[in-house]
């Protein structure tokens, strides 16, 4: 796991932008996101997890691993 916070402002800029974009899809197609998976997306805007380990909890989560 990602030890150490993002301190870039680019970095964390295009972090949280990605992940509005992405909450915005899901509004659009009528999809609702849980709490877990949330949190989890913040924890990858503050740099804590990387994309990779995003997308593995997220898969983890559905079954899909």
């Amino acid at each position: 796991m990602a030890v150490e916070e993002i301190t870039d402002l680019h970095e964390h800029e295009s972090r949280a932008r990605a992940v509005a974009f992405a909450l915005h899809n899901g509004v659009m197609e009528n999809l609702a996101v849980s709490k877990e998976t949330r949190e989890d997306m913040d924890e990858y805007v503050q740099g804590r997890l990387t994309l990779e380990e995003l997308i593995q909890r997220g898969r983890y989560r559905f079954g899909l691993d």
